[in-house]
């Protein structure tokens, strides 16, 4: 699973948190997104673990107009179509 991958996972999860006006919108969902994508964090640090991730959740939690612009440079980025960006190249069979 890519990054841009999780972090629009982590975006779902918290959208449909809104959407049902959970009360697990801290760290319960911080937790859940990660161990959905198999990261585990250990509950005697739980905070201090979750620290590392912050930056995924910065982006992924995200609504509205920021979300819809983050998004379209994230489907540039995995078309290669941002501007500097060296893409994978393609092995052509023989």
């Amino acid at each position: 699973m890519s990054c841009i991958e999780r972090i629009r996972f982590f975006h779902h999860e918290y959208f449909d948190a809104l959407l049902s006006y959970s009360p697990k919108l801290h760290v319960g969902l911080h937790c859940q997104c990660l161990l959905e994508v198999g990261v585990a964090v250990e509950e005697s640090t739980k905070l201090e673990g979750l620290r590392k991730y912050d930056a995924w959740f910065q982006l992924a939690f995200r609504t509205g107009e920021v979300w819809d612009l983050q998004d379209k440079i994230f489907n540039m980025w995995e078309r290669n179509e941002v501007k500097g960006q060296h893409g994978k190249k393609e092995k052509l069979d023989p």
